[in-house]
């Protein structure tokens, strides 16, 4: 059995002190979007990438890339991190 490796990028939350998602802000040392660089350095490192959460604003930044909802939806972090787990478990994941 060949066992993955997972990098699980949170994008949830509503940025309602930010005024626009996080993952939308400029890195300062490249200018692209921190989501974006995040990905990019997954798919170098070889790791299979999603995004946990709603990813809607993201929907244009990032091709390629699987969307999971938190579990369950709207409860924060935690159901973010269990969203995550189980979607590991269920697809052979390193543990």
């Amino acid at each position: 059995m060949s066992v993955r490796s997972l990098l699980a990028v949170f994008v949830g939350g509503k940025s309602r002190r930010m005024g626009t998602p996080k993952g939308l802000l400029e890195a300062p040392d490249s200018g692209q979007p921190i989501l974006e660089g995040l990905v990019l350095l997954g798919r170098q490192t070889g790791l299979e990438i999603i995004l946990v959460g709603d990813a809607t604003p993201y929907a244009t930044l990032v091709k390629g890339v699987s969307r999971i909802a938190d579990d369950p939806p709207g409860a924060g972090p935690l159901a973010g991190l269990h969203a995550a787990l189980c979607y590991a478990l269920q697809n052979e994941h390193d543990r």
